[in-house]
């Protein structure tokens, strides 16, 4: 089945059905389009969409999964259960200085926001207090500009992003 879809797309090219994609175009979208979902992602949907717009016709797939998908979510689940809920936002942003981040941490974590200029210097640096779920941030240092962020739990950043300051 495999094959004859290639060849279908090989014939569209020859006879000039569609002079879009190029022999090797379609080959590389065969390739991704039989990869396995749980591995390729959504990219290896796109290419089946893909190749059968090329093809105007409807392409059955075979998802090559080599393993156990059924236990393979069971992990997933199991991992899920097991790692801590931790969460961080912070707002507003854009802001003047002044801003709040709220954050849930497990009672042993020990965590830290840091603040860095554009050019990777370390502005500000705050310690996040886990009996806490809540710290107000008012930075004098923080003039207009972009910065970024950089939350890290544990020694492992958990969370990072851009900062807009405005005064």
């Amino acid at each position: 089945m495999k094959n004859l879809k290639l060849i279908f797309c090989i014939c569209l090219i020859i006879f000039g059905l569609n002079d879009v994609y190029s022999l090797s175009d379609i080959t590389s979208i065969d390739v991704i389009a039989n990869q396995c979902p749980l591995e390729g992602g959504n990219a290896v949907y796109q290419a089946r969409i893909l190749l059968m717009a090329i093809a105007a016709n409807v392409i059955e797939f075979d998802d090559n999964c080599d393993y156990n998908v059924e236990r393979s979510m069971q992990t997933m689940q199991t991992n899920s259960i097991e790692e801590p809920e931790i969460l961080f936002k912070l707002y507003p942003n854009p802001n003047n200085g002044t801003m709040l981040l709220d954050y849930k941490l497990n009672a042993t974590d020990k965590a830290e926001i840091k603040i860095y200029d554009v050019a990777g210097k370390l502005i500000s640096k705050y310690e996040l207090n886990s009996s806490s779920t809540q710290i107000n941030i008012h930075d004098d240092l923080l003039n207009s500009s972009i910065y970024f962020y950089q939350i890290k739990v544990n020694d492992r950043v958990v969370q990072s992003d851009k900062l807009i300051i405005i005064r």
